[in-house]
């Protein structure tokens, strides 16, 4: 009973509580959603697909690339901006919003305002998710 609990909150995190924690706009939330939904049967289907036609060290191998791709990329990745708000970094954000969108800063001051003013707005806190 209780491993099919925890599977259950294991499974129920990044598909219902993460996109809400992360703060994407409500438009993005659904493919974000999507996302990770794809991103854990994907692997699955790729194991299960191919596994038993190669061996068993080159499936561990082959399982390493997206591994070892994330983890060479990870560290280029700028903060999401409204992270940086939090962290009160506003000039990051607009720099963060600015590569984002490709766009000038003066066309991603008026989303860094509405990201701040969320930011103050939907300062939550551990115990709001229980009630």
């Amino acid at each position: 009973r209780l491993s099919g609990t925890t599977r259950y909150c294991h499974r129920s995190f990044p598909l219902g509580v993460a996109p809400r924690l992360c703060g994407p706009q409500n438009s993005d939330r659904a493919s974000v959603s999507s996302a990770f939904s794809l991103f854990m049967r994907v692997p699955l289907l790729v194991t299960f697909s191919i596994g038993p036609h190669i061996s068993y060290h080159t499936l561990i191998l082959m399982s390493c690339v997206p591994i070892i791709g994330f983890l060479l990329l990870y560290p280029k990745m700028p903060e999401s901006p409204h992270y940086s708000l939090l962290k009160k970094e506003e000039e990051e954000s607009i720099k963060t919003l600015m590569w984002l969108r490709q766009m000038p800063e003066a066309a991603v001051l008026e989303e860094v305002k509405a990201i701040k003013a969320l930011a103050k707005e939907e300062r939550g806190q551990w115990k709001d998710l229980l009630t």
